[in-house]
Formats: structure tokens, sequence, C-alpha cells
């Protein structure tokens, strides 16, 4: 098992509307289908599963390198999974923010508080990080 104790990690909280979880899983899995090496390659550890609520969606994500990952969130066929996945939610998308303890604290600088700027909004709905 990894530590992990630089870079950073995201806490993404999904919520979901209940009519659309069955597309919502549709989209997720084809991120996951075509980016599965990829994410594999490039991350410490990758958690996807359910919150508390039946309507919440967690992911807990903890990647080695922010320019890599910010390579794939350019790229244009995960651009609009994102944006099939923001289209099933009622809120938006919050993640938060954690930085390794022994690493510095250089990614509070990368994505500061509110929306995102390296994702893509859909239908009014997007990205915060809190």
């Amino acid at each position: 098992m990894p530590i992990v104790e630089r870079g950073s990690a995201f806490l993404a909280r999904f919520t979901l509307d209940p009519s659309k979880v069955d597309a919502f899983r549709t989209a997720h899995r084809e991120i996951m289908e075509k980016g599965a090496a990829y994410m594999d390659e490039q991350s410490h550890f990758i958690f996807f599963g359910w919150g508390r609520q039946s309507n919440e969606f967690v992911a807990i994500e903890c990647w080695k390198d922010q320019d890599m990952l910010n390579k794939l969130r350019g790229d244009p066929d995960f651009q609009a999974n994102v944006r099939w996945m923001l289209d099933c939610c009622t809120a938006p998308v919050e993640i938060t923010m954690f930085a390794g303890h022994l690493g510095d604290r250089s990614a509070f600088a990368l994505y500061p508080l509110g929306p995102s700027a390296f994702h893509p909004t859909s239908n009014g709905q997007h990205v915060e990080f809190i």
C-alpha cells in the first residue's frame, strides 16, 4: 500500500438528480473505460463510490503530477464526459483539496476557492473548489 505524503488529493461530491443516476453511471463508466490506463499510471490512488445520501456520488483522487492532470482535464473527450456528468447534477460539484504534509501548499494557489477554471460548465452546473 503506498503512503502518500506529497502532492495533493481531491474529494469531490456530486449531488445527482435521482432520475439521472443511470445516465451519470454511463458517463462515469465511459470516462473509466477511456482513461483507466492513464489513471493507473498517473495516480497514487482513486476511489469512486456512494455517499451516505442515496444521490451523493464521491470521488477521492490523489494524482502524481498536477501538470499531467491538467492536460487530462483539457482533453475534449474528458471535457464532454464531465459536461454529461454535470447535466446529471442538481448542485455544483464540490471539491475539497488536501496537500500532503511533506510537500508544499502550491496546489491551493493553483486551485483557489470558488468556481473551477479547469472544469467545464454545463446547463448552469459547474465545479466549485470549497
